[in-house]
């Protein structure tokens, strides 16, 4: 059984959660390792972005982001390009491009340039995924 980049990302925090014999950061890494490679840069990516963006005085509360919305994320090497993704920031959509360099496991991204596009409407959430 295939499990769903969803499932996974859940597996990983629970597993945070649990002792084991593993530290917090082995039982991260070991379910991540799981998610396609594409998944797994597109999280780190996703992690690096939010951060930057947070201390960024445009977006100061940005807390979500996808990655392929208006288009498909395309990883290339260690190079995620998004051209049609969006970000959240104080209960709003924004459309959203970024560039990504990982690392070669594809576990952590190492830099984040992006640009913010204009405002996506709330009655296109729903159609694009967005809540």
């Amino acid at each position: 059984m295939r499990l769903s980049s969803f499932a996974l990302a859940c597996l990983a925090i629970l597993s945070l959660s649990l002792s084991s014999t593993h530290s917090r950061a082995d039982a991260l890494r070991d379910s991540l390792m799981k998610l396609p490679p594409d998944e797994r840069a597109r999280q780190a990516c996703i992690v690096k972005g939010l951060e930057r963006m947070r201390r960024d005085k445009r977006l100061p509360r940005a807390d979500r982001m996808k990655s392929s919305i208006l288009s498909p994320a395309q990883l290339k090497g260690e190079v995620l390009t998004a051209k049609g993704a969006a970000v959240r920031s104080k209960e709003r959509w924004f459309a959203l491009s970024f560039t990504c360099e990982v690392t070669k496991d594809l576990l952590k991204a190492t830099t984040f340039d992006y640009e913010v596009g204009a405002e996506i409407p709330a009655d296109k959430w729903e159609d694009l995924g967005l809540w």
